[in-house]
């Protein structure tokens, strides 16, 4: 009964007051809003906007645009008459009434200069809500439109003009909708390359809005306006805006707020517990952190910020990018970086050990937490390559040396005098009565693992600089012995001495496609050298158990093959390094490249008068794997890591020298086999009468792994130090080899 009332009341109220038209409502709104400020156009109006009735009115004129577009949309697309009333359209759709006369009046227009004026308190944020709200509801694409993107200027221009500002949240929403807008149609990107590029200064200022929500979601905004510039946009950006420099001079003061008291280890674990967690929901708190592990962590998430800047850019050569990467290069790692990798500063020599560990791990973290490609090579080549660094480093021991740092990096890597025989620089013998340092120990550690990420994502250029320049030669070949010895197969390694003829496609790919494995039976040859080289009665495996190889085929296929998309962008690298003979023309537009790599004025041509030297890079795994010994445990985990990611690099030069024991050498040259093999006979020799060695190396074995109830400082004090270091070193060879295998096996089958 009631409901028939209410009903019948309702019909009545409609005939007598008849349902106002959208577009007059709108009108009325909009007149009610001048009204206003015709009434107070000459005072300040103290009370703030929530005691007026604005927000209504914008609220109410927004929903109208919105329903009565969507509306509109609707019957024109259900409707198959044509529309023969003048009206404006967008992109052939029609623009509803209200909308039109909106666009009509300029309404917008006049709006954007109200809320300049912030009169009365709040309307700032009102109307920045109004536009958010109408450029992301309606059906229309608006913002093309010359008197709706002049307004949306001058709001941008007022947004982030006062740091931690009351309408921080509004602004960024705002801010974030036109960024949205132009990511779905970059051209609109030149509507706003007037001003100096305001939308970008915006972003910028509220990117330092100590509430991190608005830094993360104008950071999120940030990287999606920036993967669609052009190339236009990319120069104001580059030189008309402070863009670049504020982005590098904000991470030089996060990275020199990190207090020098911080320990390494601290650095690592804060690391894993926030950025190695799958799910962010079971990361460590970022509050739960010391004040100083936290200065830490904003250094490396604004680190992580503008590696995603230079991921996301659309042109890897852009002027943008180079802009940002050379400011990096000039503001951080030379007036940062370097000084501290030296120790500069400190009187104390434990001190500058301490800071220069502390600024090598935190290196380290941001090469592992680094994407983009262009940014991992611009950090490795300063560190490896660049000699500008050359300038900075007052050393005499260092005068006649280019690439200093390189030099030091590489000094820092060893604890044992190459040529001091077993002379210990540092390290824990109480039999040799030399001084304990466990800080030069970890400082070669992280100096090793510094240089093996720097290896993860590299540049042509270093794995030339490091390895390719010294090995292209061949001089550690004997190729008097393929004559001379019946036994060798000549024919196997012949294709080295000539320049591949792979095809077009292989050499584009930057691959060669068998490097030096030419057959399925020569890489079941390698197999066995290397499984075997332990012998059976060092082997801490029992038959059982022992897998092999084979254990570390999956982890070697999933490096190999990161490693191969970073390579296969190198043109033509495997095939570029062959060494041509004087009689063997050089295309001019090859040459060039030939040089660049090989880092040499003039393309080096095959020559065996010349002694054969490793290079510094390969010299330095060599004398730390040659006295494997008499190094701690961890180092030599880390030497092999080291050598394990070198060994994957797809070239045949690399693949020779590392993997293929089956090679004849020059006579006193060495060879990653050559030394694994005299260690092995070294340690056969010192096991000998050694009673329980397979118990010994079952125990110890399963104590490194955590498979045991004891820990290996606990396995290690029954035995003596010097026995204890034995088996340790026969357990890393042995499972060395196998990684080696399988690096190898991995190898033959990606590239027949």
């Amino acid at each position: 009964m009631f409901s028939l009332l209410s009903s019948a009341i309702s019909n009545t109220m409609e005939v007598l007051a008849p349902t106002i038209a959208a577009e007059d409502q709108f009108q009325w709104h909009w007149t009610q809003v001048m009204a206003f400020y015709e009434t107070h156009h000459k005072t300040h109006i103290s009370s703030p906007i929530e005691s007026t009735n604005l927000c209504l009115h914008f609220e109410k004129m927004c929903q109208i645009l919105c329903e009565e577009q969507t509306q509109e949309s609707q019957s024109e697309s259900s409707d198959d008459k044509p529309n023969t009333t003048t009206t404006i359209t967008v992109n052939g759709s029609a623009i509803a009434p209200s909308m039109e006369y909106l666009l009509q009046h300029k309404i917008l227009d006049t709006m954007s200069v109200l809320a300049q004026s912030d009169n009365p308190l709040g309307l700032t944020q009102h109307i920045l809500h109004f536009f958010t709200t109408l450029l992301t509801n309606s059906t229309l694409e608006l913002l093309p439109h010359k008197c709706v993107y002049s307004s949306v200027q001058k709001l941008i221009i007022i947004c982030g003009k006062l740091i931690a500002g009351p309408y921080e949240s509004t602004e960024v929403q705002f801010l974030t909708c036109i960024c949205d807008q132009i990511h779905r149609n970059p051209d609109l990107i030149n509507c706003f390359l007037s001003e100096s590029f305001a939308l970008i200064n915006a972003l910028l200022a509220l990117l330092q809005s100590p509430d991190q929500q608005i830094s993360t979601k104008s950071g999120d905004a940030l990287i999606r306006l920036l993967s669609v510039v052009n190339d236009r946009a990319e120069q104001i950006i580059a030189f008309e805006t402070p863009f670049c420099s504020k982005i590098v001079d904000q991470m030089v003061a996060l990275y020199q707020a990190i207090p020098r008291s911080l320990r390494p280890e601290q650095l690592e674990s804060a690391v894993n517990c926030c950025f190695k967690s799958s799910d962010s929901s079971n990361g460590t708190p970022f509050e739960s952190f010391s004040p100083a592990v936290r200065k830490f962590l904003c250094f490396l998430r604004w680190f992580v910020f503008y590696d995603m800047i230079i991921n996301h850019l659309p042109a890897n050569e852009g002027i943008l990018m180079k802009t940002l990467l050379n400011h990096l290069k000039t503001d951080f790692l030379e007036s940062c970086i370097c000084p501290d990798l030296l120790g500069n500063g400190y009187k104390e020599e434990s001190d500058a050990n301490e800071h220069i560990f502390l600024t090598t791990v935190l290196l380290s973290n941001c090469l592992r937490n680094t994407v983009s490609e262009p940014l991992a090579t611009t950090v490795g080549e300063f560190l490896l390559i660049d000699t500008k660094t050359d300038l900075l480093i007052d050393n005499p021991k260092y005068s006649e040396t280019t690439n200093k740092l390189k030099s030091i990096l590489l000094e820092r890597c060893l604890l044992i005098e190459p040529k001091s025989l077993h002379t210990v620089i540092s390290l824990n013998d109480c039999h040799s009565g030399v001084v304990i340092d466990s800080n030069r120990i970890q400082l070669c550690m992280s100096s090793m693992q510094l240089f093996e990420d720097i290896l993860i994502k590299p540049s042509v250029c270093i794995v030339n600089e490091l390895v390719v320049q010294y090995l292209c030669d061949r001089c550690y070949f004997d190729e008097s012995v393929l004559t001379s010895d019946s036994n060798l197969d000549s024919s196997e390694f012949h294709h080295l001495t000539t320049p591949s003829s792979a095809n077009s496609d292989d050499l584009l790919n930057g691959f060669t496609p068998n490097f030096n494995y030419v057959s399925t039976s020569h890489v079941q040859r390698v197999l066995q050298y290397f499984t075997s080289l332990v012998p059976d009665e060092l082997k801490s495996c029992q038959s059982s158990d022992d897998l092999g190889y084979e254990t570390y085929v999956r982890e070697a296929q999933k490096h190999f093959q990161e490693i191969g998309v970073i390579c296969n962008k190198w043109k033509n690298w495997s095939t570029e390094n062959v060494i041509l003979d004087d009689s063997q023309e050089v295309q001019s537009s090859d040459q060039q490249i030939v040089s660049e790599i090989n880092g040499d004025s003039k393309v080096r041509h095959n020559s065996k008068t010349k002694e054969f030297f490793e290079g510094p890079f390969l010299s330095m795994i060599f004398d730390n794997l040659q006295y494997m010994v008499d190094l701690p445990y961890e180092v030599n985990l880390q030497v092999t890591s080291l050598i394990s990611r070198l060994a994957l690099f797809p070239n045949q030069y690399v693949n020779e020298y590392l993997l293929d024991p089956t090679i004849p050498l020059v006579r006193g040259t060495r060879s990653l086999f050559s030394i694994l093999h005299k260690l092995v006979d070294e340690l056969q020799i010192s096991v000998q009468g050694l009673n329980g060695l397979r118990d010994k190396l079952q125990i110890t074995r399963r104590a490194l792994l955590g498979e045991s109830d004891k820990t290996s400082e606990e396995v290690n004090a029954v035995n003596d130090e010097k026995t204890s270091r034995i088996i340790e070193a026969l357990i890393v060879i042995e499972e060395f080899c196998k990684e080696l295998a399988a690096v190898s096996f991995v190898k033959y089958h990606n590239t027949f």
